[in-house]
């Protein structure tokens, strides 16, 4: 049987250990303890130094409240996240402050692609004139320009594509001249939106959009 470690005196989070209490019916010691609040309570040696129990509960009360709290601020309430951006309560819940203010200036809701970008790398500079609209592979290569992938990253990036390409239906679809020129045609026309041509083809929206922006196939031309 190990020597018995002698926690009097010792503070773990809001507690601080008095003296040993009665051993709990399972065996094992227990400390009586002092919280912050002023109340007492009998706690393992386990859970004290495990931090398992940092508190006689009034602690769990606290961030049950604070949640409560949260909840019941009201639409328009602003909050900063751990990752630094800025997120507003909206009528669905908190949403990106960046994302509600280019949803208002567009006058839609974003597409599950698309990604509000901050131009000046801000996360809290949310004017209209700092954000702009990416797709979501535009906005990974932006982030990326000019850092070194290690092979095993770069390995992990392409098996993560496959698989989303797989996903949603892409599975390496490759386009020639002759489908270039039918979808410039129909963009030509706005007969159908990006998502529709990109049904018609089965490639990804981005794709769609970076032949209208002539970002890729731009020396074909519309017959």
């Amino acid at each position: 049987m190990g020597k018995l470690i002698n926690l009097t005196d010792q503070q773990f989070g809001r507690l601080t250990v008095k003296e040993r209490g009665k051993n709990a019916q399972n065996g094992r010691v227990q400390w009586r303890c002092v919280c912050e609040c002023g109340n007492t309570v009998l706690v393992s040696t386990k859970s004290l130094r495990n931090g398992d129990t940092r508190s006689c509960g009034c602690l769990h009360i606290e961030h049950a409240m604070e949640l409560v709290a949260q909840r019941a601020k009201p639409i328009g309430h602003e909050r900063v996240t751990s990752k630094g951006y800025i997120e507003i309560k909206t009528e669905g819940g908190f949403k990106r402050k960046n994302v509600a203010v280019m949803e208002a200036h567009i006058g839609r809701l974003m597409e599950q692609h698309e990604i509000v970008h901050h131009k000046d790398g801000n996360k809290q500079n949310n004017e209209i004139s700092n954000l702009e609209i990416m797709q979501n592979g535009e906005h990974t290569t932006r982030h990326h320009t000019g850092r070194k992938a290690t092979d095993e990253t770069k390995e992990l990036i392409s098996i993560l594509a496959k698989k989303r390409c797989i996903e949603r239906g892409h599975i390496g679809r490759k386009l020639d001249k002759h489908m270039v020129i039918r979808i410039k045609n129909l963009l030509q026309k706005e007969a159908s939106s990006y998502g529709e041509i990109a049904k018609m083809f089965n490639v990804s929206k981005s794709v769609i959009g970076n032949i209208s922006k002539n970002k890729i196939w731009r020396n074909v031309h519309v017959e």
